[in-house]
């Protein structure tokens, strides 16, 4: 009988969605057991979301009550701190969270912090070092464990999403040191970018711009339809469909993906400059696209024309290497969920 282990639900709560992914550990190696993205209750608040999860995670099958959550994206906190090279790990963790503390006017006592060291910047002096620390205060993240803990879900870890994306996303990108890679989380009512050297995390930025949102919207005044078909026009024809298509409305359509990726497109190339600049490596690069966004056709060859990169949309097939059947696997807004669920990957899996 062929041995089981499954991992931890990796479930990524977005404005109004979720993610949530499990993943199956066997002999043959790692695949997806169970994925899905769906929409959440508006009314009724963080209960009411969390009913839905739990009933999610009964219905459609997944082994256990065990799960890992990304920290509320608009609630972390973040800044690159100076400290002694030669400083231990708790003389850094105390400097980190009081510059953080200070920096961002928050009581040194009241959130989670972590923080991992950051490649020397061209020029930088050699008795200090940089880290990288991200907090989550109490009141961001609480309200939701205890929610999860009423319910009867074990949350196992809060992650944040540019490690949980840079997880699921490197394995596929290879692990080639030196290499720059923006990541585009193309969300509904933000970009997120990550930027990532080798196999390190440099910073994330948020482009309010870049919400896919509003091109939905647009689409939808443009063409004159009602939401489910909207969702057919941008993510069944895209900017490869519309590409050609006759006609004042269709030319609209283009002028706002154009738009839309026009702003992604400068984004990406000016976080590319900017930390081959401050690095001191090469520009070359390579961005990974995924979020709702991915699904747009096109979206990638029109990023990698305006930018000369290498560009890649990452799904969760790609990220694993699986070649099931579900659907699902083709969805690059599920990608954080799978780094959520590969959190413990190293053992933790029952």
């Amino acid at each position: 009988m062929m041995m089981r282990r499954y991992s931890p639900i990796g479930l990524d709560i977005r404005s109004g969605s979720v993610g949530v992914a499990q993943l199956v550990r066997t002999s043959r190696g790692v695949r997806t057991h169970r994925m899905a993205s769906f929409p959440l209750v508006s009314e009724g608040g963080i209960e009411a979301q969390v009913e839905q999860v739990s009933e999610l995670l009964d219905r459609r099958g997944y082994v256990g009550r065990r799960c890992v959550i990304a920290a509320p994206r608009g609630a972390v906190r973040s800044g690159v701190v100076s400290v002694p090279r030669t400083a231990d790990v708790g003389a850094i963790n105390a400097i980190a969270r009081s510059e953080l503390a200070r920096t961002h006017e928050l009581d040194p006592g009241a959130f989670e912090m972590v923080c991992w060291g950051l490649p020397a910047a061209a020029g930088a002096r050699e008795e200090r070092a940089g880290v990288l620390a991200c907090a989550c205060p109490h009141e961001a993240i609480m309200p939701m464990i205890e929610c999860f803990e009423r319910a009867g879900i074990q949350i196992e870890a809060v992650d944040l999403v540019s490690q949980a994306t840079a997880r699921a996303c490197l394995r596929a990108s290879g692990n080639r040191n030196g290499m720059l890679r923006v990541i585009l989380d193309l969300g509904w009512t933000q970009t997120m970018l990550i930027v990532v050297l080798g196999e390190t995390v440099l910073y994330e930025r948020v482009v309010s711009e870049g919400a896919l949102l509003h091109v939905h919207e647009a689409v939808q005044r443009a063409l004159s339809l009602d939401a489910g078909e909207t969702d057919r026009a941008l993510f069944g024809l895209g900017m490869t469909g519309f590409k050609e298509q006759p006609g004042a409305r269709a030319a609209k359509v283009r002028s706002i993906l154009e738009e839309y990726a026009g702003v992604i497109a400068g984004e990406l190339s000016m976080s590319i400059d900017y930390a081959a600049r401050r690095n001191g490596v090469g520009d070359e690069g390579e961005a990974l696209l995924i979020g709702p966004g991915g699904s747009v056709p096109g979206i990638d060859q029109r990023l990698a024309d305006s930018c000369g990169l290498d560009v890649r949309v990452i799904t969760p097939r790609v990220a694993l290497g699986d070649e099931g059947e579900d659907r699902e696997l083709d969805n690059p807004a599920l990608v954080v969920a799978v780094g959520l669920a590969e959190r413990f990957e190293g053992g933790a899996w029952h």
